[in-house]
């Protein structure tokens, strides 16, 4: 009777040994095919982010390669430098957009002191509707402008950026000394209200969707870069104007 019961408690435990076996090899091939699957999905992200690399590096490398449909002027904007220039630098910017004040606080002043005496330099308004009173703060800009203190008023605003309700506003154009009754009725009447939406309009045309964004001669820039990507372009923008 004991050496009965010991064959088959052995048959018992080499019948779970084969199905353990099973499962373990079963496992196994689970593991090794979701490894594949994971080493063919780091390839194809590889892939990708190489391609997106090169894009990347075409778009700062290669000025001139991308370019908006329709030739981009400075137009009846706001601008400043030699009149003979042909060099164009236009800005596309949203006054309560953070990146956008960080560029023109930071940016924008060292653009400015070293190539005002070569090229022109000019700012629209672009609106993103994803800050309050960004609008609001566009016409009361074109307003200063209405006075010669375009960018005296875009240096205020964008300092105290937040604090744009029209009362700040007003304020703002008392601290320049502009006159307060011309001022007043511009915002009262909304006199700028449709040419700031037509700004917003013609940001999308050119392809406008983050601010701020640089043109130099229709080539474009995108976000707030260091000072170096901007002289980059303008540089050898200067260079193929003077070839």
């Amino acid at each position: 009777m004991p050496e009965e019961s010991q064959q088959e408690l052995s048959s018992h435990d080499e019948k779970e040994l084969r199905q353990k076996q099973k499962e373990e090899e079963r496992e196994k091939q689970r593991q090794a095919a979701a490894a594949l699957n994971n080493k063919q999905a780091m390839k194809g992200y590889l892939k990708w982010g190489v391609l997106a690399a090169a894009i990347v590096l075409l778009v700062y490398t290669v000025p001139g390669l991308f370019k908006p449909a329709e030739p981009l002027t400075i137009g009846n904007y706001p601008w400043f430098g030699p009149a003979d220039s042909k060099v164009e630098f236009i800005i596309f910017g949203d006054f309560q957009c953070p990146f956008t004040k960080k560029f023109f606080l930071n940016t924008y002043p060292k653009i400015a002191e070293e190539y005002k005496e070569k090229i022109k330099i000019s700012f629209r308004p672009m609106p993103t509707n994803r800050h309050a009173n960004d609008r609001l703060s566009a016409q009361a800009a074109y307003c200063a402008n209405d006075q010669g203190k375009f960018w005296e008023y875009a240096q205020i605003v964008f300092e105290r950026q937040g604090r744009a309700d029209t009362m700040s506003l007003i304020g703002y154009a008392n601290e320049l000394e502009l006159d307060g009754k011309t001022f007043g009725e511009c915002m009262q009447t909304s006199k700028y209200s449709d040419k700031v939406n037509a700004d917003f309009k013609q940001g999308r045309k050119y392809g406008v969707s983050i601010t701020p964004t640089v043109f130099v001669n229709g080539n474009q820039l995108y976000g707030d870069l260091p000072f170096e990507e901007y002289k980059k372009l303008v540089d050898w923008t200067i260079t193929q104007m003077e070839a």
